[in-house]
């Protein structure tokens, strides 16, 4: 990794969030990676903005002096009942809070909710009763794309059920971090963060499953030969979330941090589902007409070789993994 200034991305953390904040009147949090002093060389920001009702013209994805931010809405009314709940001893609704809120920084709070909400996040976010509803959240997901990657594969859209078992093996990797007292984290390195993960806890099947889930030992090369030709393509697709720009810097278009297996495998996991059920390529994978004027894409995205034997056998394994994972004993239990 090439050297950083962590201080610096913090001050233009904290310039954009005082930016947002407007002088004061919105409250704000500084959530992620950032907030929590771990930055690294590319982090993105992770900001919680408090607001009355939804602003659907507020993108989630934002660009800001060639760094990614993503835009939490934090929604007022819903939240002073949750909090209320919640300081009442019913921890349930923490299940759904934004984990990058966890070890938020309070940036501004005019009302101080936000204040009472980082309180409670970090006294409980790993009670527990909220980790065996974000194991039992996670196993549904996962539990639920596996079912439809096998209804696919019995249509013959393999590739479309390749895109499931991706996001049952995502689902999973989010399950075994609670499962051990740890906090998901970092899209971009997860293939990193992954592997010291299960080095530390002895679980190198899980990595080595994930790897190929992904098809990672093909990242390298689709990165030297088909990403130069696909990638305004893939940024294209992206542009269907209003994260074209987000893609390119955030998720490393240039393909220079060090991070391939993660970066790929987060280009694998999203582009495939952009604008999912009404547009997007998810409904045109299977198509031959398609998938034969798209083969760089489709290499890319590690699709190109899926079959119906490979995908059953990589579900099979994932279902094997979540039972491993709900009968381990989580840490604070």
């Amino acid at each position: 990794m090439t050297d950083f200034d962590p201080a610096a991305i913090e001050r233009w953390a904290l310039g954009y969030l005082n930016q947002l904040a407007d002088g004061g009147r919105r409250g704000v949090l500084m959530g992620g990676s950032i907030a929590r002093g771990e930055q690294w060389a590319h982090s993105d920001l992770e900001a919680g903005l408090l607001v009355e009702v939804r602003d659907p013209s507020l993108p989630y994805f934002n660009v800001d002096s060639d760094r990614g931010v993503e835009v939490i809405q934090l929604i007022g009314p819903e939240l002073i009942k949750q909090l209320e709940e919640v300081e009442g001893g019913n921890l349930a609704a923490m299940s759904t809070w934004p984990i990058q809120m966890y070890q938020a920084r309070v940036i501004s709070d005019p009302t101080g909710l936000l204040t009472r909400f980082v309180a409670q996040f970090d006294r409980h976010l790993f009670s527990p009763c909220v980790v065996r509803t974000k194991l039992a959240h996670h196993g549904t997901k996962a539990a639920h794309a596996l079912d439809r990657a096998r209804a696919l594969v019995a249509a013959d859209r393999t590739r479309g059920a390749l895109c499931e078992v991706r996001g049952a093996m995502n689902e999973a990797v989010l399950a075994l971090h609670w499962s051990l007292g740890e906090l998901p984290r970092s899209h971009n390195r997860v293939d990193s963060r992954l592997r010291d993960l299960t080095t530390r806890h002895g679980l190198p099947e899980f990595y080595a499953l994930y790897r190929e889930v992904f098809e990672l030992d093909t990242a390298d090369e689709v990165v030297g030969h088909d990403w130069p030709v696909v990638k305004d393509r893939v940024l294209q697709i992206a542009a269907g979330w209003r994260a074209g720009a987000f893609f390119e810097t955030a998720v490393d278009g240039t393909f220079s941090w060090g991070e391939n297996g993660g970066i790929i495998s987060v280009y694998r996991l999203f582009i495939p589902i952009v604008g999912r059920p009404d547009a997007g390529i998810f409904d045109s994978l299977d198509e031959p007409g398609w998938a034969g004027a798209n083969l760089g894409l489709l290499r890319f995205l590690g699709l190109a070789s899926a079959n119906a034997k490979m995908v059953s056998r990589l579900a099979e394994r994932i279902d094997h993994a979540l039972t491993a994972i709900k009968a381990q004993r989580h840490p604070s239990t």
